[in-house]
């Protein structure tokens, strides 16, 4: 009797008795898609060295943080961010990010490259990908899939 006991027990553990669900109706799919993100900020997604110098390790910005103004300028682009910074042409700017709810202003230590200066952070205000659509729940207006990004480079 104990050993039955023991046994059920582990199936117990090891399988769900219980299955959640969180909508009435699911469509299940397989469908190729293709999906673009638009940001309205530019966004750090990496760093890189200059000069040995990488800006996420001597400063307080971090992976996430959206860069809203640098100096006075607002920044709402890739392109734009860069054109800033050429038009500053300055060693240290001052930029103004958000990290959740907070607003924060900090001032950066910018380095020279190919004669422009150069913040050495990987930004980002678009994502384009391709996925595979998994399921569309109709009742909740929501859907699920399961992707990657797809990079546009530049040369």
């Amino acid at each position: 009797m104990k050993k039955l006991t023991l046994y059920m027990l582990l199936i117990y553990l090891l399988f769900p008795i219980s299955v959640f669900a969180y909508s009435d109706y699911i469509m299940a799919s397989g469908k190729n898609i293709g999906i673009e993100l638009k940001a309205n900020n530019v966004i750090i997604v990496g760093a890189y060295n200059i000069n040995n110098h990488n800006i996420l390790t001597e400063s307080e910005l971090q992976l996430g943080d959206k860069i809203l103004k640098i100096n006075e300028y607002e920044i709402n682009s890739v392109k734009n961010m860069q054109e800033v910074i050429n038009k500053i042409n300055a060693p240290i700017v001052n930029i103004t990010y958000k990290r959740g709810n907070n607003l924060n202003t900090i001032s950066i230590n910018l380095y020279k490259e190919d004669n422009e200066y150069r913040t050495g952070l990987y930004v980002r205000d678009t994502i384009r990908g391709v996925a595979t659509l998994t399921y569309i729940d109709s009742n909740n207006k929501t859907f699920g899939a399961l992707g990657h990004e797809m990079f546009n480079w530049r040369r």
